[in-house]
């Protein structure tokens, strides 16, 4: 299960105290990244996260889980990504528990994902929380527990994310209502907040890669929006998570139409690839054929900060609020999921 990378931030990324020399670093890699310059941007990131410095060693952890501006080497960026997590890195647990989740850059081990996740979630990380409720609703790593499934389920959906709404559903079809009941009280509570350095779970350390000889990698192309964190697939039927499925061709250079501007629109999906949007759009158009008729899809990618970049799968032109809601019902009665977007 690939594509779980995040975004590398180029704004707004938090110094978590590092010394002047080392926000001086990361200043440069952005500033680099900005300009497409990804071999400079790596070596500042580099300097960065050797210094000890955790945005450093999870921007470098990215760079070399997507080979951009080094090899492709997802082990090593594992590594730096769960030195990022030791320190408390919210952005470094929720990557490296999703990858030990998905379990195809590196060998899954659901157990390590847990002790990843849980933590990220419990800082606020709606993708964790979503991947969390995955592996609790499924048993991987951990007991099956509906309740704490349920849980972050339902703190997921809060924050808006499009697979928790099915999750949820599937799982309260199979919660018993003191269960339910209990979700929701737990739901309602304060999270415990970012986890301090220390108190982070303790993942053993996969042991740094040895160096491979590669042909030089060909030259940069320009920079363009990154991937987010892949939101674990919520299974429609019980048992494992499906295997995965390869990443989908680069799109074709023509775009599809895009929402028209000042019209309200319904959402269908956000996922993490302009290829993975169209793919989904694809299978929704089949299911939804009663419903969505000849209606063509826009594509909008959208920055959602420390989440990152996603695409979101759009139907626009609606003429008012009461259209979008009316589109969005049937939707909704006919399987579907959705949302409502303002212009």
């Amino acid at each position: 299960m690939s594509r779980l990378v995040p975004m590398l931030l180029l704004a707004g990324l938090v110094a978590w105290g590092a010394a002047p020399p080392v926000r001086a670093d990361l200043d440069v890699g952005r500033k680099a990244f900005a300009a497409g310059d990804l071999t400079t941007a790596h070596k500042a990131f580099l300097a960065s996260a050797e210094a000890g410095d955790p945005t450093g060693q999870f921007l470098v952890g990215q760079m070399l889980l997507q080979g951009r501006g080094v090899d492709k080497d997802p082990a090593a960026g594992l590594v730096w990504l769960e030195k990022a997590a030791a320190s408390g890195h919210v952005g470094a647990m929720s990557a490296a528990g999703t990858l030990y989740a998905f379990g195809e850059e590196v060998p899954a081990d659901y157990a390590k994902a847990l002790a990843l996740l849980v933590p990220a979630a419990e800082a606020g990380d709606a993708n964790a929380q979503n991947n969390a409720a995955t592996l609790f609703y499924f048993g991987l790593g951990t007991p099956k527990d509906l309740t704490e499934a349920l849980r972050w389920a339902i703190l997921a959906e809060r924050q808006n994310v499009v697979t928790a709404i099915r999750l949820r559903s599937e799982i309260e079809a199979e919660a018993s209502p003191a269960m339910k009941a209990e979700a929701l009280r737990r739901s309602n509570q304060p999270l415990k907040g970012p986890p301090r350095p220390a108190a982070v779970a303790q993942v053993p350390a996969r042991p740094a890669p040895q160096a491979v000889a590669s042909p030089p990698p060909p030259a940069a192309a320009p920079p363009r929006p990154e991937p987010e964190p892949l939101v674990v697939p919520t299974p429609r039927e019980a048992g494992p998570p499906p295997a995965p499925v390869p990443a989908a061709p680069a799109p074709a250079p023509t775009p599809p139409p895009q929402p028209a501007a000042g019209a309200w629109a319904v959402q269908l999906a956000a996922l993490p690839s302009r290829a993975e949007a169209e793919k989904e759009w694809q299978a929704q158009r089949r299911r939804l054929a009663a419903v969505l008729g000849d209606r063509e899809a826009g594509f909008a990618q959208v920055d959602l900060g420390a989440k990152g970049v996603y695409t979101r799968i759009l139907l626009g032109g609606l003429p008012d609020k009461a259209a979008a809601e009316d589109l969005c019902r049937r939707i909704k009665e006919a399987g579907g999921d959705c949302l409502v977007r303002k212009p």
